[in-house]
């Protein structure tokens, strides 16, 4: 039987994309790569690089960082981020912005 608080969270799409992005978040904590670095990690990467998954990956790693997380699962992360609308936009295919 379903609790009628995750019912009411599952109905609610603001906060379910709050649920969502919590998740990640703590996912993302747990694999050593806290979302201040992924920000930090993505502001730093200057034209011709774009802030794409891999290549935010690859400053997050030569910064001593994510070493617990494949390529697959960091742009999976990001991307389900992005969808739950709360901390990251994704501008186009795969093009982050985080705020």
């Amino acid at each position: 039987m379903i609790q009628p608080r995750t019912t009411e969270v599952l109905e609610d799409e603001v906060k379910f994309g709050e649920l969502i992005t919590r998740r990640i978040m703590s996912i993302l904590e747990d694999a050593g790569v806290p979302y201040g670095d992924i920000r930090t990690a993505a502001n730093e990467i200057q034209l011709p690089e774009v802030r794409d998954p891999a290549t935010i990956l690859r400053k997050l790693q030569t910064n001593g960082n994510a070493s617990e997380i494949t390529d697959r699962e960091f742009s999976r992360l990001l991307f389900l981020l992005a969808c739950a609308g709360q901390r990251a936009e994704r501008h186009i295919r795969t093009f982050y912005e985080f705020r």
